[in-house]
């Protein structure tokens, strides 16, 4: 069992981190999670899943660059869906057109099937570039104005200057 996840800090982007993942959590919506590297955008996703009435459930974590396309559906989204976890595509903005497609395609057949009451996996994505968040809606399926987390970013560190 992993341990629990805790945000630390409590400056006011901490808060509204901590606050928008209660919220968030006990829904079964997508979520778009965005920030620069190592601002632990895993780890939200994680104490997202752990709010969750999917708890009890797997939580994987697919790095998207390094996923073959041939096996992405088959190895991945299949079994994963049967369990009724949460899959945290690491790197959404390195998807392939192939994997995207095959997501969608994945997404699209679970709502038929199961219907758009509760569907049986939750799908979580981080991203790093902001350029690209339009088309990752597209993909995942979120309205324009559904739930996007940003991560603060990391404040860089005045240095004084030396003078020659």
């Amino acid at each position: 069992m992993l341990t629990p996840i805790r945000l630390t800090g409590s400056s006011l982007a901490v808060r509204e981190i901590d606050d928008e993942t209660t919220r968030i959590a006990p829904l079964d919506v997508r979520v778009l999670i965005t920030g620069e590297s190592g601002v632990g955008k895993q780890t939200i996703a994680r104490l997202i899943h752990e709010r969750s009435p999917r708890a009890n459930r797997p939580f994987v974590t697919i790095d998207c660059g390094a996923v073959a396309d041939a096996t992405f559906e088959s190895e991945w989204l299949a079994p994963l869906t049967a369990a009724g976890g949460t899959l945290f595509l690491r790197g959404a903005e390195e998807m392939s057109v192939h994997k995207q497609w095959a997501l969608h395609r994945h997404l699209e057949s679970m709502y038929e099937a199961y219907g758009a009451v509760r569907p049986r996996l939750r799908v979580l994505a981080g991203q790093v570039r902001f350029e690209s968040i339009a088309v990752k809606r597209a993909v995942l399926g979120l309205p324009a104005d559904g739930p996007v987390i940003g991560t603060p970013r990391p404040r860089s560190v005045a240095r004084p200057r030396t003078t020659p």
